[in-house]
């Protein structure tokens, strides 16, 4: 798939969801408290991103020499 392919799919896909996420939250969050809404959401997005790092971790090459830091 070439990066212009890609973005335009990524581009579309925000928007999808972002469509979908206004209605949503305006059911779910009204009754709410707002300080509870942030931290379960954060606390969903940071297990994706772990996720997502780590299935990416270890499809990526790892260097075969160890260099110093000095």
């Amino acid at each position: 798939m070439n990066k212009e392919l890609a973005g335009t799919t990524l581009a579309i896909l925000a928007a999808v969801i972002s469509g979908f996420a206004i209605p949503i939250n305006k059911l779910f969050v009204v009754d709410l408290d707002p300080t509870v809404f942030t931290a379960v959401r954060a606390l969903i997005i940071g297990v994706i991103f772990l996720a997502i790092s780590i299935i990416t971790e270890k499809k990526l090459p790892r260097p075969n020499k160890k260099s110093s830091w000095k």
